[in-house]
């Protein structure tokens, strides 16, 4: 690709916005695992003031290798960004990582399936280790509150949609005891004010490009690879 077009493609899309850059760079991974840009993809790369059309092609060669951009400068992030760690009033101690919030959750039902899978390094027994999405590192959002409190008070509801999903793809394994959620991922995307929840799945076959099941208690469940939140099509702040 010529640099010239590549920099005025990334350039073009730095002015659609913070979050609809960051949501571009996010989701390269994706779209290479897919071959195709999907809808919402088009629909932002047909906004780039100036630009003739950009292909899929372009598009990874673009946006590939490229950091995220941030809403403050780098001086002020670093006075905002909270250090250590904080007690959260559903999950116990949070620990920030990175801009992130990570830590666990009491989830039995969860925890119970592909127990023998477990590493040394997994959370305690009937623990999920669980990943809040932010990129300052500023407290959990409303919508990821509720979010956590939907998986939480709805566990048994929120397994029955996720391991549905399972069920076709993992159909030669006893999913008891052969699949496994390593991690909850809390989205910063959300919609009827609650955020989206992203289920890891691993199991004893291999699994090339990671398995992911994208809940949401409206908008339903669906699969994709380790960075299946990443393609998400509808949110209020998308």
């Amino acid at each position: 690709m010529d640099p010239k077009r590549r920099e005025s493609i990334l350039a073009a899309a730095r002015n659609l916005g913070t979050d609809h850059f960051n949501h571009l760079v996010e989701s390269v991974h994706e779209a290479r695992g897919i071959g195709r840009l999907r809808r919402w993809q088009e629909k932002l790369l047909s906004q780039l003031s100036g630009i003739a059309p950009v292909s899929f092609a372009e598009f990874v060669e673009a946006f590939k290798d490229v950091d995220p951009i941030w809403d403050i400068p780098p001086a002020a992030r670093e006075e905002r960004l909270p250090t250590g760690e904080r007690d959260h009033p559903r999950l116990g101690r949070i620990l920030r990582f990175e801009c992130d919030w990570v830590g666990t959750a009491c989830l039995p039902l969860f925890a119970a399936r592909g127990v023998a899978m477990r590493r040394e390094d997994c959370p305690p027994p009937g623990l999920i280790r669980v990943r809040i999405q932010h990129r300052d590192g500023s407290e959990p959002s409303a919508e990821q509150e509720a979010a956590i409190n939907r998986l939480l008070d709805h566990e048994k509801e929120v397994l029955a949609a996720v391991w549905a999903e399972l069920a076709p793809e993992f159909n030669d394994l006893d999913l008891k005891t052969e699949v496994i959620c390593t991690a909850v991922v809390v989205s910063r995307l959300h919609i009827d004010d609650v955020a989206y929840l992203g289920f890891s799945i691993d199991a004893e076959t291999h699994l090339e490009h990671g398995f992911q099941v994208v809940y949401h208690p409206t908008q339903g469940t669906f699969w994709g690879d380790s960075e299946a939140l990443n393609t998400i099509e509808e949110a209020d702040n998308l």
